[in-house]
């Protein structure tokens, strides 16, 4: 099962104000994606905590899916329990089954932004782990028939965030947190889709790391590593 939440944009601005007494998002790259009102951003996945950057902080209005596999007795537990209502329908949570996930992701991003981490489960180590194959392909075909952009995009300052310890340190001092959007990627079916998630995979690893590590979305992947 999967889930897909959005939520408008007058909240979003008062979450910001209440976790800005802990956290400190900087985001980079906003200017890439200003002018679309469709397409796929994807990330990497430190801990359960970068979802409040599609939640709270992405500079527009996305629906992020996210698999429901989360652990039991974890902080964000409570996003799965059934009887939250009110809290469903103010972000517009939405369960789907695994075998709709693609026409869901292909329906969203006609008209809207969708936001996606293709790893699906936060790193154990903090290294990057290889993006799903599915999820690729779904992304993919959806990109294909929708004509649409790829955004990849990197997250730092998040691994294991949502530890115990780490809610200490919370308590204790503002975490900083870097979110990183990359220039776009476009591709059409001339395009290998095992070459696709290679270039994904390479561009959201360097933005994880560095703001100005982007590159230019081509319509032809290329892999070559020094290119970044």
């Amino acid at each position: 099962m999967y889930f897909i939440y959005s939520l408008p944009m007058q909240l979003r601005f008062f979450f910001q104000n209440l976790l800005s007494f802990i956290i400190n998002v900087k985001i980079t790259g906003e200017d890439f994606i200003k002018d679309h009102k469709r397409g796929i951003i994807v990330c990497n996945h430190y801990d359960f905590s970068d979802l409040i950057i599609p939640l709270f902080y992405f500079p527009k209005v996305v629906y992020l899916i996210y698999p429901m596999d989360i652990q039991k007795n974890h902080i964000f537990d409570l996003l799965l329990n059934q009887n939250l209502n009110i809290f469903y329908d103010l972000l517009e949570i939405h369960f789907i089954k695994e075998e709709e996930l693609e026409n869901q992701i292909k329906q969203l991003s006609k008209d809207n932004l969708v936001f996606l981490f293709p790893e699906l489960n936060p790193t154990h180590t903090g290294v990057i782990q290889p993006f799903n194959e599915n999820i690729i392909k779904m992304i993919y075909n959806a990109t294909i028939e929708n004509d649409l952009l790829v955004f990849p995009s990197g997250i730092n300052g998040t691994f294991r965030l949502s530890d115990f310890f780490s809610m200490i340190q919370l308590a204790l001092q503002r975490v900083k947190i870097n979110y990183n959007i990359g220039y776009p990627i476009q591709i059409n079916n001339t395009v290998d889709v095992n070459d696709f998630k290679k270039e994904l995979e390479k561009q959201t690893y360097a933005l994880s790391l560095h703001p100005e590590r982007r590159k230019k979305g081509r319509a032809i992947i290329r892999t070559d590593a020094r290119e970044l």
